[in-house]
């Protein structure tokens, strides 16, 4: 199964006091694009393996008591596996941020780097 999704975001200011930007100007935060691809597939029956990977665009931060600057974009790419043992029980794994792409999605705050989780998967 493959899925993709693309979002533009014109998001500007219109009347909020509480943002200290002036009127029209790009919302803080937004990205303009963003891209999403997956694609997942079931081998023989108990094996399903997912690729996914996303793409943001560069957005305005704010500055408090400065000129406002822009976050870098970003991409990362996740892979996901499962295995059915039986219809009861199951083994999966997954690494999000394959390449262990350094980014924020807010100044001062950095995502978290390469991730990998395992487990056990028990239905009753």
């Amino acid at each position: 199964m493959f899925t993709a999704s693309y979002m533009y975001l014109d998001a500007e200011k219109t009347s909020s006091k509480d943002i200290s930007q002036s009127q029209g100007a790009r919302l803080p935060r937004r990205p303009r694009n963003e891209v999403y691809i997956s694609a997942s597939y079931l081998w023989y029956k108990r094996l399903r393996t997912v690729i996914e990977a996303k793409f943001v665009n560069a957005r305005e931060e704010l500055n408090f008591g400065g000129p406002n600057f822009d976050i870098e974009d970003y991409s990362f790419v996740n892979i996901a596996a499962e295995y059915e043992i039986n219809p009861h029980l199951s083994l999966f794994g997954r690494i999000n941020n394959l390449t262990d792409e350094q980014y924020s999605e807010v100044f001062g705050f950095p995502a978290l780097g390469r991730a990998a989780y395992g487990g056990v998967k028990v239905r009753f």
